[in-house]
């Protein structure tokens, strides 16, 4: 073989080459990742005053998409541009969505409701806004198409000024609305599945 013809140096000199030059691929590889992250610039939480949002990071290159309903952000969404902000303001005015819905396992369970219920607390559609928050979700892709980072943001604007919040803790749980509301998935509707209780 041709191997056993170089001399150990050239091999030690082959060696090393090879080692380094798949370190650099590694660290090319790696370091493009993490330049992909992303971020926003305020943290999750509770605010007075309405605020702009950046999203930080996301790598040269690369294109981010974000969502404010919830849904996972795809190449069909709002496209962020770095030179902009996403306005965060009490959402509490915005067109009711979820509570106005009427095919709810709530609503369709009223009968059951009545029979077991002891106070019976019938669901009615609000004819007021209720309290709402914001939800932003990005991610950033590369020029293939591929997500390589995704984030998500809640953010509660000018509820010191609502009644019912004081001294209560928050936890938030984020999903795609269909996987709340969708005919075929979702958990708190009738849907496809109709399954006897």
């Amino acid at each position: 073989m041709i191997w056993d013809f170089i001399d150990s140096r050239k091999k030690n000199k082959i060696i090393i080459t090879s080692i380094l030059s798949c370190m650099l691929v590694f660290l090319i590889m790696f370091s493009s990742q993490y330049d992909a992250e992303i971020s926003f610039s305020k943290e999750s939480g509770y605010y007075n005053d309405a605020f702009e949002l950046k999203i930080v990071g996301g790598g040269s290159g690369n294109s981010i998409y974000y969502t404010l309903d919830g849904s996972e952000p795809g190449l069909d969404d709002y496209r962020y541009d770095t030179e902009e902000s996403i306005l965060i303001a009490d959402a509490t005015m915005n067109d009711n969505v979820y509570s106005i819905r009427t095919d709810t396992t709530v609503a369709f369970l009223n009968d059951l409701m009545e029979t077991y219920s002891w106070e019976n607390p019938k669901y009615t559609v609000p004819d007021y806004y209720v309290d709402k928050y914001n939800i932003v979700r990005a991610s950033v892709f590369d020029k293939s198409g591929n997500c390589l980072d995704s984030i998500t943001g809640v953010y509660f604007i000018g509820f010191q000024d609502k009644s019912g919040y004081d001294g209560i803790y928050t936890a938030c749980i984020v999903t795609d609305p269909d996987n709340l509301f969708g005919y075929e998935n979702g958990i708190y509707v009738t849907g496809s599945h109709l399954t006897a209780i």
